[in-house]
């Protein structure tokens, strides 16, 4: 399951709706405040607050789905990594299994290496 990185044109197009949303809510809370009948300096102290406390939110949000996903990565590759392991050991066997004497014993070795190798690969859902 590996997943494509955004584009570019994607990051720009959702930042410049989250532009426009920060946008939208200033106008929102000013327009809010002037009909609660706020006077002019209320109004813009109201509207850089809340308008600061909304793209802060939004910012921690935006960072929290990056850090997910960065921790995600970091384990998925870990698990890579450890599937690699075992497999590598599996063929390890079977690429030396060619100097067991006993042709049964060779063969179990060659089963078992196998076994192995599926049990990684279902393991690490490859």
């Amino acid at each position: 399951m590996f997943v494509q990185p955004r584009s570019a044109t994607h990051d720009f197009a959702v930042s410049l709706a989250l532009a426009l949303a920060v946008v939208v809510v200033e106008r929102g809370i000013t327009a809010v405040a002037v009909l609660l009948g706020a006077n002019d300096v209320t109004a813009h102290i109201l509207d850089d607050v809340l308008t600061g406390v909304f793209a802060g939110i939004a910012m921690f949000v935006t960072l929290r789905v990056v850090a997910h996903r960065r921790v995600a990565a970091i384990k998925r590759l870990h698990d890579i990594g450890e599937m690699n392991h075992h497999v590598r050991n599996a063929l390890q066997v079977i690429r030396l299994s060619h100097f067991t004497p006993d042709e049964e014993e060779r063969v179990r070795l060659i089963e078992q290496a196998s076994e192995r190798i599926e049990f990684a690969l279902k393991e690490f859902n490859v």
